[in-house]
């Protein structure tokens, strides 16, 4: 027998319409999922192209491994969100200052798949070559952005970002070989990486303190620069150049791509919100179980839970203020000792397989194939009736899903083993979307 015949509810992203998200098991409309989501948004499709979808309508985002665009989609959750750029495709538009440089639009096809990319060229002097916004009366002071855009090498293999504000010696920089995606130098930046898009195509995204002056800023590099101590200069042909598209700047972490066209004030993408997975759920004991991977190590709680509705019954799991932290609870309107599990995991920015296992017997806490921790119940919760990603006021599990499952029992710790485990090495580098070399 497969584990998932014991399961209540099943959810694999799949199915769905606006509004909803379908479930496997049970078989009928009480398991599935409301969503919601005020605005369109942008997913990576099964081709591997970024598109657009409508308001309202769940994004089953696809994983990119090497450029490869693998088979199973996940379910992408974020927050709301602004990308402050306001022309994020047109390079050429007045809002960019172009500093020894010239841009022909629409020069190459984009990763949303149109003749929509620019091409950035160094022009015959010997200076450094930019285009550069100036977002300082957009931003503020001591708080974190993160700047990306997508590039592609040309003539030119290495694309160049500075933030501006300050000397060169200062200001967070950073050279990126266009041809491997690898980041050759780097300084100033909280965090930096580098996603291969396929076709050529290169995401960076460059997380940054903001200081008094924020410009962004896309050098086109020509070869034997390595080191960010200068500034770059170097004599262009007038014809030399790399492709760039879909710049963005947001708030904390890098998140989906927000396309601009000279809106004020930018763009906002509304959060996602999932609620409302109406079952029946075991009261005495049972399984909640989650295959999920955070956004960033933040410092606000991201929960999933079984509950009531309210805060007064629930059982939940949610990645928390500590560093990778787990933190698993159980709490009962009958009183008495709410028990709970804090550990942490290696990284929750990675895929990790999560049970709860509560009943009268105990309180148990699994990850990734390990039992993390135990604790005792004096109480267990009352008319559990919904399985949500947020529970009244508390922060929802953003981030990307793959799986969801309840039980209406308590498995045994060799169920949980096997529940939480991967099958071979091959099945969990490819799901943490390792290289293989």
């Amino acid at each position: 027998m497969s584990i998932y015949d014991k399961a209540s509810l099943v959810h694999i992203p799949s199915g769905y319409r606006s509004g909803t998200l379908y479930n496997v098991l049970p078989n009928n409309s009480d398991g599935d999922f409301d969503f919601s989501r005020g605005s369109t948004a942008t997913r990576v499709n099964k081709d591997g192209l970024i598109e657009t979808v409508a308001s309202g309508v769940p994004r089953l985002d696809y994983p990119l491994l090497d450029g490869v665009v693998q088979d199973c989609p996940h379910l992408l959750l974020e927050p709301s969100r602004t990308n402050l750029i306001p022309y994020s495709e047109d390079f050429s538009n007045s809002g960019w200052t172009l500093d020894n440089t010239t841009v022909v639009a629409n020069s190459a096809v984009s990763p949303d798949g149109s003749l929509n990319a620019d091409k950035i060229i160094a022009t015959a002097i010997n200076s450094s070559h930019s285009a550069f916004i100036s977002l300082s009366s957009s931003t503020s002071s001591g708080t974190s952005y993160c700047y990306s855009f997508f590039a592609k090498a040309e003539e030119y293999t290495k694309t160049a970002i500075r933030i501006g504000g300050g000397g060169y010696s200062s200001q967070p920089m950073a050279v990126i070989n266009l041809l491997n995606g690898s980041v050759v130098s780097q300084q100033g930046f909280i965090s930096l990486s580098v996603k291969d898009f396929s076709n050529g195509w290169y995401k960076i995204n460059a997380v940054f303190t903001a200081t008094s002056s924020v410009a962004p800023n896309i050098q086109p590099i020509a070869d034997g620069f390595t080191t960010t101590s200068d500034n770059y200069t170097y004599n262009g042909d007038g014809t030399s150049g790399i492709y760039i598209w879909g710049a963005q700047i947001e708030e904390d972490y890098p998140t989906s791509y927000i396309p601009t066209n000279g809106e004020v004030g930018g763009v906002t993408r509304s959060a996602d919100a999932v609620n409302g997975a109406e079952a029946t759920f075991n009261d005495s004991e049972g399984v909640l179980y989650a295959n999920v991977a955070d956004f960033y190590d933040s410092t606000t709680s991201r929960v999933i839970s079984i509950s009531d509705g309210t805060l007064n019954n629930r059982v939940f799991f949610k990645f928390y203020t500590v560093s990778n932290g787990i933190e698993a609870t159980l709490i009962s309107s009958s009183g008495g000792t709410n028990p709970q599990i804090t550990t942490t995991t290696s990284d929750t920015s990675n895929y990790n397989k999560i049970a709860l296992k509560y009943s009268s017997n105990g309180f148990n806490l699994w990850a990734n194939g390990f039992e993390l921790g135990t604790d005792t119940v004096t109480n267990l919760p009352n008319n559990l009736s919904d399985l949500s990603f947020d529970t009244a006021s508390l922060n929802p599990l953003y981030g990307k899903t793959k799986e969801v499952m309840t039980f209406n029992e308590a498995l045994s710790d060799t169920e949980l083993e096997a529940l939480t485990s991967y099958d071979s090495f091959n099945e969990m580098a490819t799901e943490q979307l390792y290289t293989i070399e």
